[in-house]
């Protein structure tokens, strides 16, 4: 079952018993079809204990919808992960294959060909009706030792070579300042600090359903 096709949970029958708000539209709504929807929505008021109480129960049931749905693609998720760590391991297993046949294969063509490569350098290359094989200059591999050579390079002033990566240290930063109007300024000597715009916001409603 892929991740479109999971179920999603319907809503019971009593929360049909109460005002006729449409569900908040979907990304893919066309754009006229979502102002009909929000027009309607925005139309809806609390004004009272009885339409709060509805208002919390219809939450309820979104909350549970969304919890439901979520079991059920997390084993789905799961279930997925697993899969591609099973194909993952056939891939590796089928390249570690292919690598012992290249490395077989190769030495061969290589104690046939570099014998007479060295009779006569001037052979670059052997064709055959299959294809065609040479001799070709490598690069050198370079095995490195970051710490050592971190090391030499802060020693002997080479430091243009050093990739240093800096950031705020926000977390910490944020224990010395204090709050005036949107900027921040140190505790200590109430300097403005440049960089950080203080965004207000308001009193957020948090909002406790009973289980339904």
């Amino acid at each position: 079952m892929s991740m479109q096709e999971l179920d999603i949970p319907q809503f019971s029958a009593d929360l049909l018993d109460g005002p006729d708000i449409p569900d908040a539209p979907a990304e893919d709504t066309p754009e006229d079809e979502r102002e009909q929807v929000e027009t309607r929505r925005a139309a809806f008021t609390v004004d009272g204990v009885e339409s709060a109480t509805w208002c919390m129960r219809k939450l309820a049931q979104h909350r549970k919808r969304f919890n439901e749905f979520k079991i059920v693609a997390d084993v789905e998720i799961r279930r997925a992960q697993a899969f591609v760590e099973r194909q993952n391991m056939l891939i590796e297993a089928e390249r570690a294959k292919l690598q012992r046949e290249e490395d077989f294969f190769t030495g061969k063509l290589a104690e046939f060909y570099l014998p007479l490569h060295e009779v006569e350098p001037r052979i670059k290359s052997f064709k055959t009706p299959a294809g065609t094989f040479a001799i070709r200059q490598q690069q050198p591999e370079f095995q490195r030792d970051d710490v050592a050579l971190l090391g030499y390079l802060k020693v002997n002033d080479r430091t243009q070579y050093v990739e240093v990566t800096e950031r705020p240290k926000w977390a910490d930063l944020k224990k010395v300042v204090d709050v005036t109007g949107n900027r921040i300024v140190l505790r200590d000597t109430g300097e403005i600090v440049e960089g950080v715009t203080v965004i207000g916001r308001g009193p957020k409603l948090v909002v406790t359903t009973e289980e339904v």
